[in-house]
């Protein structure tokens, strides 16, 4: 096998494994979590992943007679739990607010 061959798969193979662990970098998320949960009156405040209906839980504190789209979210919820903010849940229907990155380019 002659050395330019050797070289050009050498190269070759070095850009696939590097574009390869790029492709593997998280990617930032732009907008809420998805999918959300509609919680109404009469559906169970048990949460159920198995169920988009169920409340976040009983120790959740929000209007009980309207219905409300929520999603989990870390830390930075505006349902209060037990009586305190924040919490992990956001009830809104356009979904918590994007997180700014601390970094222009993060692995």
């Amino acid at each position: 096998m002659n050395t330019t061959f050797r070289r050009g798969i050498v190269g070759l193979t070095a850009a696939v494994l590097v574009s390869g662990a790029l492709g593997l970098a998280p990617a930032a998320q732009a907008g809420p979590p998805l999918p959300p949960h509609t919680w109404c009156p009469g559906n169970p405040m048990v949460y159920s992943r198995y169920d988009m209906g169920s409340g976040p839980g009983v120790a959740y504190e929000w209007d009980m007679n309207v219905c409300h789209t929520w999603y989990w979210v870390n830390g930075t919820g505006n349902v209060p739990y037990k009586g305190s903010l924040p919490s992990d849940v956001w009830d809104g229907p356009d979904g918590p607010p994007a997180k700014q990155d601390s970094c222009d380019f993060c692995w």
